[in-house]
């Protein structure tokens, strides 16, 4: 079969494209997976609108991460980082930080857990999560809070999240990257899974575990920045992602791939 990512030709028993990473088979079901959707365009403002869209993804994920255009035009396709990149020097820039609240019509939240209702939302692609819902802190997104949100491109946490449930932001097919602020200590087990869009992803030196498939099927993950040292993060999360796949920390070390 071949890879519904990169095209490459799988072997039959294969669980993963040997290019991309892509889980083409379960290891409890040989069967080929079903290839994430990609053409969903409900919303779509027409042609100008989505391209657009785009280009404003494309910006604010840069702004979100303290990248360079120059550092996507060298990294952003290319195996092989060169030179190593930089680690930002800002986390979340304040024009997206202070971007206005959604409602909190579109969540409820139990326990601290806040969960997103997608009917309510307005369709924007940049959501920013308020720090309380009908008074109550946000400290947690509930698993699947975000689950096929595929329109969305930026989702700002609150900085009073500390975990990440499973399946949070699981096929998220638009969703460009991420900055998990500090004082999160747990990610679940697909938090991330078929985010096939996401190129990047800060994890707080804050985070104790990362559980296993979080980033299965982010086959454009290119670049995790972590504040720490790589021997920390490697107890943090040791799992693979892809060949591709940088870690990159302050004091200048970075590796490809994970595993």
């Amino acid at each position: 079969m071949k890879c519904p990512i990169c095209g490459t030709t799988v072997p039959n028993l294969a669980e993963r494209c040997p290019d991309c990473g892509y889980r083409c088979h379960s290891a409890s079901d040989p069967a080929p997976a079903s290839p994430p959707r990609q053409n969903d365009r409900r919303g779509c403002p027409g042609r100008l609108g989505c391209c657009f869209g785009v280009f404003a993804a494309i910006f604010l994920i840069f702004g979100l991460l303290g990248l360079s255009i120059t550092a996507f035009i060298q990294y952003g396709d290319t195996v092989v980082v060169q030179p190593e990149p930089e680690y930002p020097t800002q986390s979340i820039p304040a024009e997206i930080k202070e971007a206005p609240e959604a409602s909190e019509d579109c969540f409820s939240i139990r326990g601290g857990a806040v969960q997103f209702h997608i009917e309510a939302w307005d369709g924007g692609r940049v959501l920013r999560i308020p720090d309380t819902v009908a008074g109550v802190e946000v400290t947690a997104l509930a698993p699947g809070c975000f689950r096929d949100c595929a329109e969305l491109t930026t989702i700002v946490l609150p900085d009073s999240v500390t975990e990440i449930s499973r399946d949070a932001f699981a096929g998220c097919t638009k969703l460009r990257g991420l900055y998990i602020p500090e004082g999160c200590t747990t990610i679940d087990a697909d938090a991330f899974a078929g985010c096939i869009s996401m190129e990047a992803i800060y994890i707080p030196g804050t985070m104790e575990s990362v559980a296993s498939g979080a980033f299965d099927d982010c086959a454009a993950l290119r670049m995790i920045f972590y504040p720490g040292d790589y021997e920390t993060w490697n107890t943090v999360y040791s799992d693979f992602i892809t060949p591709f796949t940088a870690v990159i920390c302050p004091d200048g070390s970075y590796h490809h791939g994970v595993s």
